[in-house]
């Protein structure tokens, strides 16, 4: 083998480990990616529905509904008064909803 034709073959084989570094690297990229910001939903605006009903909204969107406390309002009873996160933000799927539900009114 000539100088030449180790040379020739030292850069095919250099260029091949670039070329699939480069694919590895792009890989692993797009596998993060996917992960952190795949599998997110938006939260639901829950006050003021019933506690089934906010259960089957959160159920539909991968997410999962915890019952925090109950507080006397003006609602009627095992209606959502407050939600915690707010209505709007991204979530990832089953995280959980903490809700505070009604008792109604105080007697």
């Amino acid at each position: 083998m000539t100088l030449r034709e180790r040379l020739e073959w030292l850069g095919r084989i250099a260029l091949l480990i670039f070329v699939l570094a480069s694919a590895a690297f792009l890989s692993a990229i797009t596998a993060m990616r996917i992960a952190i910001h795949g599998r997110e939903t938006t939260m639901p605006n829950l006050v003021g529905i019933n506690v089934a009903q906010a259960n089957a909204v959160l159920r539909s969107r991968g997410l999962v509904l915890k019952v925090a406390d109950h507080i006397y309002s003006d609602l009627p009873i095992n209606v959502v008064v407050r939600q915690t996160p707010t209505a709007g933000l991204l979530m990832k799927q089953s995280q959980q909803a903490h809700v505070v539900l009604s008792l109604g009114q105080r007697q």
